[in-house]
């Protein structure tokens, strides 16, 4: 059944979607925004009118490239343009450029260029916890799936006035998501906290790993990371090759902007547990960074 939803993901944007797939397997390139959160809610009426796709700074030129020379998907003259730019339909950090392909049934395909190395780096840093999530041809990942199932969403405050932002949550509230900055305020969450003692603190939620301060990563105890077929896969091909869910990974701290919590996430909280090993920083040469959030 995922495998159905997910081909019919793709055929929604263009009719023959397996040369994009393999492009995107290719180029360690991940499908997000509003197109997965379909994906994991089972609801088409969530897709965009653009199918959403993150690729690693290096293999961007190359996707570009591999998608304007294959006449399968017949796709129009592709637009790129630096980001930020206005009307995006998903509003996110660590991109630099953004290019457009139009489809054939007046639908379009984005190329999310992300600044490292890494695909899931724009993703991780998502305004809004709903589009914090992935999928590729193996494999899907979400940060909040106690949340996203839930149609419940972590924004962020506007302190100012922000088109793209505001234009962001007016889909999620279209789409039936019950958005906040302060989760304690839930009364499905709330009841579950103690208040805090403190105006300049508010109740921290690490236990169901959903507090903005918590170092998170794709593949700890509050996400979802799997494969679609767990036994048919061949595991140490996708090493092999680093694809996802191996590879480069990525941490976060959503780091909403509101109080702190009760705890001590945003100062003290490993982002990863003892058992794994993170360098910082990695600089191989001018064209490969691995960046960790610490």
């Amino acid at each position: 059944m995922l495998l159905a939803e997910h081909d019919s993901l793709l055929h929604h944007y263009i009719p023959h979607c397996q040369s994009l797939l393999e492009h995107l397997l290719e180029t360690r390139a991940v499908i997000g925004g509003f197109s997965v959160l379909s994906f994991l809610l089972r609801d088409p009426s969530i897709r965009s009118h653009s199918l959403e796709i993150f690729v690693p700074a290096s293999k961007s030129e190359q996707l570009e490239q591999l998608l304007d020379e294959d006449e399968e998907l017949l796709l129009g003259v592709p637009t790129t343009s630096p980001y930020p730019c206005l009307n995006s339909p998903v509003t996110l950090a660590c991109i630099t450029r953004v290019t457009t392909f139009d489809t054939l049934n007046d639908r379009s395909i984005t190329i999310y260029t992300s600044t490292s190395e890494t695909a899931l780096d724009p993703v991780a840093a998502s305004p809004v916890t709903a589009l914090n999530s992935w999928l590729s041809l193996y494999a899907f990942g979400c940060g909040y799936p106690i949340l996203t199932l839930n149609r419940h969403s972590i924004v962020r405050l506007l302190v100012d006035f922000i088109f793209e932002l505001l234009l962001l949550y007016t889909q999620l509230d279209h789409n039936g998501f019950n958005i906040s900055a302060e989760l304690h305020l839930w009364n499905d969450w709330g009841r579950h906290v103690d208040p805090a003692a403190s105006e300049t603190q508010q109740p921290c939620l690490c236990a169901w790993n959903i507090c903005p301060d918590q170092g998170r990563f794709f593949g700890d105890a509050g996400s979802l990371l799997t494969v679609f077929d767990l036994v048919g896969h061949e595991h140490g091909h996708f090493r092999l090759q680093q694809q996802l869910p191996y590879g480069l990974g990525i941490c976060w701290r959503f780091l909403s902007d509101r109080r702190p919590c009760t705890s001590l996430c945003r100062e003290a909280d490993p982002l990863l547990p003892p058992s794994v090993h993170v360098m910082p920083a990695v600089l191989v040469d001018q064209t490969y960074t691995l960046r960790a959030m610490i």
